[in-house]
């Protein structure tokens, strides 16, 4: 519902020429292989994919989201969280009531801002599913779960663990492959530093 509310408003948008925050996304670099077999990729091929993909950007000009698959697209259904969301429906409520809506120009003022808050932002959003991720296995602490070894570096391993949404190394045996599923515990937790080591069983 989300993208099809996103794609809805960018194409209302562009319709009746109102300014707004369109997010794309130029075509990521993908080989052949992963492209034909997009549709079973493993865990580790997947991973490897994920560092294909370009960066989403905000502008003024509608264009590519190659993510989505859209030729244009904005955020809206979160205008409580993100502020550009905010700042689309105050931008259809002002065309819907026939009032001015902001211009490119001072539209692309607001989108720097942002882009200057962001980093911030994000950094403290990832500290907080950090801390709370090591709340949660804190007060679990008999928690033991799967992880699949998405990518090898000499005797590391880096290992997803999908039920709890985390990437961690660990070291294995020489003889470890992509793909093999390592039963996993949680061996030393630091709240503070929102740091989580995991060991084998």
């Amino acid at each position: 519902m989300m993208v099809i509310a996103g794609r809805a408003v960018a194409q209302f948008a562009i319709e009746n020429k109102i300014s707004m925050p369109f997010l794309t996304q130029e075509v990521g670099s993908f080989s052949e292989e992963t492209m034909n077999n997009k549709e079973n990729l493993t865990f580790s091929q997947a991973f490897q994919a994920t560092r294909g993909f370009k960066r989403s950007k905000i502008s003024t000009k509608p264009s590519l989201h190659a993510g989505l698959g859209l030729s244009s697209y904005v955020r809206v259904t979160s205008p409580i969280r993100r502020y550009l969301d905010l700042l689309v429906h105050q931008q259809l409520t002002r065309f819907v009531n026939k009032l001015p809506t902001l211009n490119d120009a001072q539209l692309k003022e607001r989108i720097k801002i942002i882009n200057v808050a962001m980093p911030k932002v994000n950094k403290a959003t990832r500290q907080s599913i950090e801390h709370f991720k090591c709340l949660y296995l804190k007060q679990n602490n008999s928690w033991h779960g799967k992880g699949v070894v998405v990518e090898l570096h000499g005797d590391k391993a880096t290992v997803l663990i999908p039920q709890i949404a985390m990437m961690t190394q660990i070291k294995l045996s020489s003889n470890a492959q992509l793909e093999d599923e390592i039963k996993l515990k949680v061996s030393s937790i630091n709240l503070v530093a929102r740091s989580i080591d995991f060991k084998p069983l």
